[in-house]
Order: structure tokens, then sequence, then C-alpha cells
């Protein structure tokens, strides 16, 4: 063999073998890879399975959308392939996992959350939005009055699963919250000179601290004018005790009393966190209600108009019964109040529009909300990638039984779609309507 084809071989053999992507103990990756995507498909299954099992919203959404839930699942299952996944200069198992889990997040469970529109809140949880919310469960622990709620999220924040996606030495006693607070979070102005005022909140989930201090000095500066206009549109939610506080119990000189029924299945997983929930809201938001059985309920609330597929899952129901008191430095605003809500209005400011209506406080005008309620969350860890996901299981109807997951949240004036919602509350005030 002469010199040259020698080198020529020696250089391909360099080339082959540097080619082959190696794992532990130099095995060929297509055995890991292998183990890897049946993880996945074990974590996707789960979830799938849990949901099914456990949520009554699958026929709202399906409904809603006109989506088949089963056929968009398989067609989402079906992506998690070795083709899809690049695992790029991974070089140990350990890495190879965590490029797995991030496209898992990134292209999987995002899919699943865009096709159905959030099933609720159906959405894989972030890292920020873990520690942020963490943060304030252990503040929670740390009052004097502390709800099993609080124990369930801490014990499973605390789970080591977690570990295997997300930085759990962030997460300490001491973190005060991660997110950034929007000092433009309120925008305060007066449209009609001593009678009509405007505030709108871009979310529920800034500074309650923050946002007081720029809502207290003007609800005195407008406290004796005839109309305050609160501006909800486009705020897609977060705690409601930034509502109930900041406005209704800030603006109000009397208890405000609120109810509105919610219900779940008999399902075992659920049930502990059911009576959590409760739990939590009779220790930190005033909830004197009841929990009982469904049957019961409608024989004395019929609500003819709920759909009878949706009615077969529903087996308890909480009728709950929030007592908001004023707060100590309130400032009475004896006016009208009108809430402006739209397609974009989520979670907690759709459960904004169904406080202010059940107890009066405000008079909600716009279009149909998003149909993303406040209802009951439970968090659920997946068993390889430890991506925490988090789903509805409270099923929130409006008086006559019309799943408001499907319709949204029909406010008392409803615009027609196209007109200026602002416009047509300043052209009723002005009309004197």
């Amino acid at each position: 063999m002469d010199m040259k084809k020698f080198l020529f071989l020696v250089i391909t053999a360099f080339i082959l073998t540097a080619c082959v992507r190696t794992g532990p103990e130099n095995t060929e990756y297509s055995e890991y890879e292998a183990q890897i995507v049946e993880n996945l498909l074990y974590d996707f299954d789960y979830l799938i399975v849990f949901i099914e099992e456990n949520s009554p919203l699958i026929g709202p959404i399906e409904r809603r959308f006109n989506i088949d839930f089963s056929e968009e699942i398989s067609r989402i299952r079906s992506r998690i392939t070795l083709g899809n996944i690049n695992f790029g200069r991974a070089t140990t198992f350990e890495e190879m996992e965590r490029v797995a889990a991030q496209f898992f997040y990134d292209e999987i469970l995002m899919d699943i959350t865009m096709t159905t529109r959030g099933l609720g809140h159906l959405a894989p949880t972030s890292e920020e939005s873990l520690i942020d919310h963490f943060a304030r469960v252990q503040r929670y622990l740390l009052e004097e009055e502390r709800s099993s709620l609080g124990y369930l999220f801490y014990e499973m924040y605390r789970d080591p699963v977690l570990s295997r996606f997300y930085n759990l030495d962030d997460i300490c006693l001491e973190t005060d919250g991660l997110g950034e607070f929007d000092k433009n979070n309120i925008t305060t102005t007066i449209l009609v000179e001593d009678e009509v005022a405007y505030v709108a909140v871009a979310s529920f989930m800034n500074s309650i601290e923050l946002d007081g201090e720029v809502l207290r000095p003007f609800f005195e500066e407008i406290q004796d004018f005839d109309h305050l206009i609160i501006d909800i549109r486009g705020n897609l939610g977060g705690y409601m005790s930034h509502f109930t506080y900041l406005f209704m119990a800030t603006l109000s000189d009397d208890v405000q009393v609120v109810n509105y029924p919610e219900f779940f299945r008999r399902t075992e997983p659920i049930m502990e966190h059911v009576e959590a929930y409760i739990d939590s809201y009779r220790v930190h938001n005033g909830f004197t209600g009841t929990f009982g059985p469904a049957a019961d309920f409608f024989q004395e609330n019929p609500m003819l108009d709920m759909n009878s597929s949706d009615r077969a899952l529903l087996d308890y129901v909480v009728e709950w019964e929030f007592l908001i008191e004023p707060s100590e430095d309130n400032v009475p605003f004896d006016g009208e109040i009108w809430l402006l809500v739209d397609h974009w209005s989520a979670s907690a400011s759709e459960n904004a529009a169904i406080y202010s209506m059940s107890s009066g406080f405000a008079t909600v005008v716009g279009y149909d909300t998003i149909g993303v309620l406040g209802a009951m969350t439970v968090s659920i860890p997946l068993p390889n990638t430890g991506i925490l996901f988090r789903v509805d299981f409270g099923f929130i109807p409006n008086e006559d039984g019309w799943s408001q997951e499907e319709f949204g949240v029909a406010p008392q004036y409803r615009v027609p779609f196209g007109e200026d919602i602002l416009e047509y509350v300043l052209d009723t005030i002005m009309k004197g309507d």
C-alpha cells in the first residue's frame, strides 16, 4: 500500500470516528435517544390522562374552538420523534435529557396550550413564575393564619423531581418574588372635569403597594365625581386580591357580598386540593359559603341551559360567598362605577367582572371576555422531565348554566363589536341612560 492511500484511509477513519456521536461509556446515542423519547411519551400520556380523567373543561373548549381534543392530542403526540429533537453538542446523557426537556416544554407542551387556548390555565410553568409564586406561598406560611393550600404548594415545590428542569436553589424563604413591578401599571386621568374619572389597570400581577400609592391620592381627588371608569381591557389577570382590595374594599363604605357557584368532578386526585382551596379562601378571602353535592344545587337552581354532557361530569359544588369589608383607609365613592372588559380580559379580570355584577360594585360594559376564568388550579409535576403543569378543574357557569369557559363572561352592556367601548360608556353617561 502506497503512502498516499494509507494516509487517505487514516484520515477517512478519523473523520468517520469523529462523526459518530457517543454517549456515556462511548455508546452510540441512538440507544439513549430512544430512552429519552420513551420518557417524553410517558410524561405526555401521563398529563393527557390526568386532564381527561379530572377536568370538566374539555367539552366547553372543544365547542368553543371547534376542535376534537383527542385528534389534536394525537397530532401533537406524533411530534415527539427523534427527528424533531436536535441534541446538538450534548455529550452526556444528562445534557441530552435537558435538551429533550426544553424541546418538550417549548414545542409540545406549548402546542397543547396554544391549540386549546389554555384550556383554562393549562400551561407549563416557567422557572420565573414558579419561583415568584413559591415566594408568595412561603409568605402565606409565615402568617398567623395558615391555609392547607399553602402547605400543598410548599410540599409540591420542594419535590426533588422539579430539580430536573428548574433551578430550585433560587427558591428560599428570603425570596420576595422575582418579577419586576411596573411603575406604569396604573393610568389615571380626568375625562370630564368634576364629573368623569378614568383608571386603567394593565395587570393584576403588579405590586398592590405600588399601585395603591398611585390610586389612593387619585381616589381622594375624584371622590365627589359622578362617574368612575375602571378599564381592564387587555388585562390578562393575576391575583384577585389586587382588585378586591385596591378597588372594591377601597371605594366602598359598605360590606359587599359576592356569590357564585363553582363545580368539580368526583375524582380522588383533586378532592384534597378542593378542600385546601376552600380552606385558603376561608383564611385569606373571607369565604363563608358551602360545599356539597351538585345534584342538591341543581334541584334548587335548574340551570336549564347547561350543556347536558357538562352537567353529567359535575359532582360537587362550592357556593362561594365572599364578604368584602371596607379597608381601614378606604375612600368611599358615591358615584357610578363602570368596569370595561373585552375579549382579552382574562382570569382575575373575568372574576373582577363576576364580582362586580354579583355585588353591584360596578356596571360591566364591553365585549364577552376570553373565557379563562380564575377557577381552581392544580399544578402537577411530570414524572420524567420534572416540568410543572397547571390545569384548571373548576367549572364556573353563568346564572343560566352556560359555561363561561366556552362563552366568556357576558357584560351587562354588550357593546357592538367594532365600536369603541370607552366611547360607548362616555356616550351612555352623557345621554344620562
